[in-house]
């Protein structure tokens, strides 16, 4: 019956087929779909056909990386589409708006790194895996809904997207990875779902604005740098089930004034809580076996601290700078 429909829509439009070829690259698949690999028309408001001839398109490659200018504030993707390839979007700096479809599976890796005037995207359910660098640079977004069901975020994914205001993380997501927002300076709530078990190195650094993480019980290790120059952060939620913390981990934590460490920690890095100034007094859980060299330096505020009895080594100048 679709084959049928689609010979009727060419019967009235005869020329249909040519004047899609005229405006795209393409290239078939081997299941037979298309991959569109450059767009070459000037419009300002551009559609990606849903097929060309007979072949569905179910891929967008390369197709706008690099064009300039203001020239395409707006893009919508056919309902058939399943990939969003590596560099798809890639500094299509005039782009402002655009869907995902329900139907995509991939998001690849730098697909819309420094689109910088969207403000809002959506991934839906069916995505598994947002690449590396994704959406880094875009300046401009300010809101991000990432649905259950996307399992990996690459690295770098958000990183400096300096308007995200907040972002919910979906149970299915197991890893923060290394530096996924970092210096997205206005983010200020961040929800970790259960289900995350490792935030990755400087996942979090330079999050100037964000005063408040909770970390959830399945989360095993805190990366280093996680949380470096977070200097509004103030109210750290650090449930059990963290075994390591890593170097550098809430350096800079300038706001921070007291902080819980659970009874699950055995290791906790050099430079933890280096220039944490306002931090008073920590309640360290009793399976701490090492304190990391410097951890806490320059914590001139420091007055309430007690080291368990299980610590078998304490690193060099963990204590410098405290008065």
């Amino acid at each position: 019956k679709a084959e049928k429909r689609l010979m009727r829509e060419l019967n009235r439009a005869p020329d249909a087929v040519d004047a899609l070829k005229k405006l795209w690259s393409y290239k078939k698949q081997e299941d037979g779909t298309l991959i569109i690999t450059s767009y070459k028309g000037t419009d300002t408001e551009v559609t990606v056909p849903e097929k060309i001839g007979r072949s569905i398109v179910t891929a967008v490659g390369s197709a706008f990386s690099g064009m300039s200018g203001d020239g395409t504030p707006k893009i919508t993707l056919p309902k058939t589409l399943q990939y969003i390839e590596s560099c798809a979007f890639h500094r299509l700096w005039g782009l402002e708006e655009i869907q995902i479809p329900d139907g995509v599976k991939a998001i690849g890796d730098f697909a819309f790194y420094e689109c910088e005037r969207i403000k809002d995207i959506a991934i839906p359910d069916q995505v598994k895996r947002i690449g590396e660098r994704a959406f880094e640079g875009c300046r401009m977004l300010e809101h991000v809904t990432i649905s259950e069901g996307v399992e990996k975020l690459g690295s770098r994914v958000f990183w400096n997207c300096s308007s995200l205001k907040s972002i919910t993380i979906p149970t299915t997501v197991d890893r923060i990875s290394p530096a996924a927002f970092f210096m997205c300076s206005q983010l200020e709530e961040v929800d970790l779902s259960e289900g995350v078990r490792e935030i990755g190195g400087c996942a979090f650094e330079g999050c100037c604005l964000l005063a408040s993480i909770t970390i959830p019980r399945t989360v095993a290790e805190i990366g280093d740098y996680a949380f470096d120059r977070c200097r509004e952060l103030k109210d750290v939620q650090i449930h059990e089930g963290v075994t390591k913390i890593g170097d550098h981990a809430f350096q800079y934590c300038t706001a921070l004034k007291y902080i819980e460490i659970p009874k699950t920690v055995e290791s906790i890095g050099a430079y933890v809580f280096s220039d944490c100034q306002a931090l008073v007094g920590l309640d360290i859980g009793g399976n701490v076996r090492e304190f990391g060299g410097y951890l806490f330096n320059n914590c001139s505020a420091l007055v309430d601290i007690t080291v368990p009895e299980t610590v078998e080594k304490i690193g060099d100048f963990a204590f410098r700078g405290c008065v």
